[in-house]
């Protein structure tokens, strides 16, 4: 991602998400040498890359992954994007020999935990009313090497 694909991503994080992240967010990982944001456009054209329908935005900090921000257009969801960049992301820690991959995910989103879980997460813990928009729980996932143990 870059600072050229910004509005577009604003656009699809207000349309998944009930508290989404701000310009301000989004510039500060764009900035950030240890993140990286991942598109999943909807093909190449003449002018360059097609509409964005998803991204995921991830830290590889030494031998972990820490996943940050995933969202697939509303439009498009389960058709596989989700699932797309999250092997991208696991493959990218593979290859760097990580051991730990982990994120946070709303409680109430389901689609969200199956597909966490089918690629190898195990919920580790709760943060209670973690999300601002309704003070709803976030379970702490984790895949690979659970820290503390």
């Amino acid at each position: 991602m870059s600072v050229h694909d910004l509005e577009e991503v604003l656009a699809l994080e207000a349309r998944a998400f009930p508290d989404p992240w701000s310009r301000a967010q989004f510039e500060a990982e764009l900035n950030n040498p240890h993140a990286t944001i991942c598109l999943a456009r909807q093909g190449v054209t003449t002018q360059g890359g097609g509409a964005i329908l998803g991204y995921i935005a991830y830290w590889h900090i030494v031998d972990e992954i820490q996943i940050l921000d995933v969202a697939v257009d509303p439009h498009v969801q389960r058709q596989g994007i989700g699932r797309k960049l999250l092997d991208h992301v696991l493959r990218t820690g593979e290859a760097a020999r990580c051991v730990t991959w982990s994120l946070e995910v709303r409680a109430s989103n389901r689609a969200a935990r199956r597909l966490y879980t089918s690629a190898g997460f195990q919920i580790v813990n709760t943060r209670r009313g973690y999300y601002a928009h309704g003070g709803e729980d976030a379970f702490i996932m984790v895949r690979g090497h659970v820290p503390g143990t």
